[in-house]
């Protein structure tokens, strides 16, 4: 047959391993004799190197009982009856803070005692009076205002009527005479055909090619001058492009001139 393997021994307080049966003979009467009755305090002191669970394992292993505290015996005296004069108008929170015990046991213990806690009405917040209207309003400050001078209506002012103003009349417009238009003689075949050979005359000019402009003549224009700045544009397009750019620019300042 196996043997039981046996229980692993504990430890007391000092360190050391125990079992529940190498008391000696002094442990051994001292626990049947205090164990018992004593309070908690008083059995640890007599058995230093013991917990109070190992107490309980070897007293339970000897078969030495010890009694239990009763639920109610926290309640017993002051405290009940502190219960029994508060509850009903402090209620729970109060009283619990006082005695030091949970908000609930004190809730408990007050529905087994049948004590009610009544709590206190909290008080209505007032209505709000409704808005006036303006008609109302006017009729509550006249009523004051009467209040305070009892003779404020007694001969009302008569108001005068304004006098009527004359409205200046406005101003005549002034005539706006249009200028007659210039008459001017007829033009003469002789000058309509100078003009056209002016013209031609122009046309050919801008038809030939032009030379491209320089980076001398661009830096003597100056700085700021608007040639520059057309022909600086203009000049990723190609020669060409950039001095076509610095004739329209010069074109465009001597028509402004």
């Amino acid at each position: 047959m196996n043997q039981p393997t046996p229980r692993p021994a504990r430890r007391t307080v000092d360190g050391s391993r125990s079992h529940s049966n190498d008391y000696t003979p002094a442990e051994d009467a001292a626990l049947r004799a205090l164990y018992p009755s004593a309070p908690r305090a008083e059995v640890l002191a007599a058995l230093p190197t013991r917990d109070w669970k190992a107490l309980q394992r070897a007293a339970d292993r000897r078969g030495i009982s010890r009694p239990r505290r009763p639920h109610n015996a926290k309640w017993e005296g002051k405290p009940i009856e502190m219960l029994r004069a508060r509850y009903a108008t402090e209620g729970a929170l109060l009283l619990a803070a006082e005695l030091g015990f949970p908000a609930a046991h004190v809730r408990s213990k007050a529905e087994a005692e049948g004590i009610i806690h009544i709590p206190r009405q909290k008080k209505r917040p007032a209505k709000k009076a409704r808005k006036r209207t303006p008609a109302e309003e006017k009729a509550a400050r006249e009523a004051r205002l009467q209040k305070l001078y009892p003779n404020r209506l007694a001969a009302p002012k008569v108001a005068k009527p304004a006098a009527k103003v004359a409205k200046p009349k406005p101003a005549p417009k002034p005539v706006v005479v249009a200028p007659e238009p210039v008459k001017r003689s007829p033009a003469t075949p002789l000058l309509n055909a100078r003009a056209e050979q002016r013209r031609l005359a122009d046309k050919q000019q801008e038809q030939k090619p032009k030379p491209y402009v320089t980076a001398e003549q661009i830096k003597a224009l100056g700085a700021n001058h608007p040639a520059r700045w057309a022909w600086t544009k203009a000049a990723h397009a190609g020669p060409a492009a950039a001095t076509e750019a610095y004739h329209q620019a010069m074109n465009q300042l001597k028509q402004v001139a």
